[in-house]
């Protein structure tokens, strides 16, 4: 029987409550949970395909500028499961919109994502820090980051 102390806890911050007219989630965050101590944190932006209202902003915290940088896969014309799996050229082999589906394909486009910043950058292993400053940094700051780490993990 699984246990109640090993779980992830999730939390979406949203530009309304009203998913049926339109509001979207702007950020997620999870706290992972094994045998009653915290392992792992988890905090991402997104972009929810239009402007947020000044409400909001002052509610959240999060402004419209920090919803639109774009870090990787800067080329693709949107970030859609869908357009992101055509754009990394990951084979399709189930349907979207479901959740088990959704997710594997979402970890599929994650470990490529990192594959191709191991061979762009030369980074032997990508430490989780450096993803979470990665998400701070502008979309036009990244590649300095990139390179820079590339050249602490080799000196």
């Amino acid at each position: 029987m699984p246990s109640a102390d090993t779980v992830v806890i999730l939390d979406f911050e949203t530009t309304g409550l009203s998913p049926g007219v339109g509001d979207r989630a702007i950020e997620i965050g999870a706290v992972k949970i094994e045998h009653g101590q915290v392992t792992g944190r988890f905090q991402e932006l997104m972009n929810p395909g239009q402007r947020i209202n000044g409400f909001i902003e002052s509610y959240t915290g999060i402004t419209n500028a920090m919803l639109a940088a774009r870090r990787l896969c800067q080329q693709a014309s949107n970030h859609q499961l869908g357009t992101l799996v055509a754009y990394l050229n990951i084979p399709i082999e189930g349907t979207f919109h479901r959740a088990p589906y959704d997710s594997e394909m979402t970890t599929k486009i994650w470990l490529s994502m990192l594959d191709g910043m191991k061979q762009r950058y030369e980074l032997p292993v990508i430490p989780f820090k450096l993803m979470q400053k990665l998400i701070r940094t502008p979309r036009h700051a990244v590649h300095g980051l990139l390179v820079g780490a590339g050249i602490q993990s080799t000196g």
